[in-house]
């Protein structure tokens, strides 16, 4: 009877623990809804930014920048080797009445490890972790870093910091961070990443 009681329970501590494994583990039951949101409706935003952008000028550095800020560009997925790269960002549309719609970064140094993306160097750095989905593509859910700070916070922890974006490749040795209606500045950004040699 003892023995059966003792087999029962740890049979239930078992399946009570693997679902909770299976929901940590589950990239997707971690993000808030906007978040969600954001990955679910990436095209439909991007071509609201880039709307957005030509309406204040800036038709022709689109039209420059080419397959970056296509869409539709993106090729069959390889994901980065680990190892250094040259990152620079482009910010699309502007969430103000006023202002720029395309701004674009000078490249700073960043980083691919096998799970994990962060920028080295700049004003704003995204920091995160990397999860591949259905579509053979990685899945960025991180968090930014400011100026000097030394890291960043963990996602869901301050939701103005959080960033949800979508690694394509573009080329044998091209990729491009999508983030979605980020949360400060511009309707999309959109950052080229290639190998730092």
């Amino acid at each position: 009877m003892l023995f059966g009681c003792i087999v029962a329970v740890v049979a239930a501590a078992s399946a009570r623990g693997k679902k909770d494994n299976e929901r940590v583990g589950d990239w997707r039951a971690q993000l808030s809804a906007p978040d969600r949101a954001r990955l679910r409706n990436w095209r439909d935003d991007w071509l609201k930014a880039v709307a957005n952008a030509r309406q204040r000028g800036a038709a022709s550095r689109i039209a420059d920048e080419g397959p970056l800020l296509d869409p539709d560009s993106a090729i069959g997925f390889e994901a980065p080797p680990p190892g250094t790269y040259r990152c620079r960002t482009i910010k699309v549309g502007s969430q103000a009445q006023t202002g720029p719609g395309f701004v674009a970064y000078p490249a700073v140094p960043c980083r691919f490890d096998p799970d994990r993306f962060v920028e080295l160097a700049g004003v704003q750095r995204p920091i995160g972790v990397l999860h591949r989905d259905e579509a053979k593509r990685l899945i960025f859910v991180g968090a930014m870093a400011l100026g000097d700070e030394k890291g960043a916070f963990a996602y869901g922890r301050d939701s103005e910091r959080d960033m949800v974006g979508i690694i394509e490749q573009l080329g044998p040795r091209r990729w491009r961070l999508v983030v979605p209606q980020p949360r400060w500045e511009s309707l999309l950004d959109v950052t080229e990443i290639v190998p730092a040699d």
